[in-house]
């Protein structure tokens, strides 16, 4: 089966909640932006579909806008920070920029892969002989990079209390 990359909202083949298109564009006003520029077409459609992925694994308030879609954004009856409803069609700015940045962490970390959990991420060496084990502080196994779980942090469940 060949990889066919869809950024469609609700579709039934979406793997992106973005387009390549959109994440040069978010890219291009960033620091080092030439780094993702300089990525071939077909890497940036990897990074962004395992990327999104990733964040599907979570969970999320609200519910998908229609059963037949694909991916869980966009969602209904979930209220952004000034407490209006999110539009049903499309994928709020955040959950897109955390998708990005998360593809972004995973070409500058070197993998694309953030469920190949082993239970060795947290160690930087390990020596059987005499025994000597070094913890990795800055990695723990299948958590999301701090600046993507900040921009979906409102969005995930039990994020917030709603009051009916």
């Amino acid at each position: 089966m060949a990889f066919t990359f869809d950024a469609t909202p609700k579709a039934t083949t979406a793997n992106s909640y973005v387009s390549v298109a959109v994440a040069d564009d978010y890219f291009e006003g960033r620091q080092n932006s030439g780094a993702w520029a300089g990525l071939a077409s077909l890497t940036k459609q990897r990074l962004l579909v395992s990327a999104c992925n990733r964040l599907e694994a979570e969970l999320y308030l609200g519910e998908k806008t229609t059963q037949g879609q694909r991916l869980k954004w966009p969602r209904v009856d979930v209220l952004d920070d000034a407490g209006y409803l999110y539009d049903a069609d499309t994928v709020p700015r955040y959950v897109q920029e955390a998708q990005m940045e998360l593809a972004w962490a995973m070409q500058q970390g070197g993998t694309t892969d953030f469920f190949a959990d082993t239970g060795l991420e947290g160690f930087t060496d390990i020596d059987l002989g005499p025994l000597s084990i070094s913890r990795n502080l800055n990695t723990v196994a299948g958590q999301l990079p701090a600046s993507v779980a900040r921009l979906i942090a409102s969005f995930r469940m039990g994020a917030r209390l709603v009051r009916g």
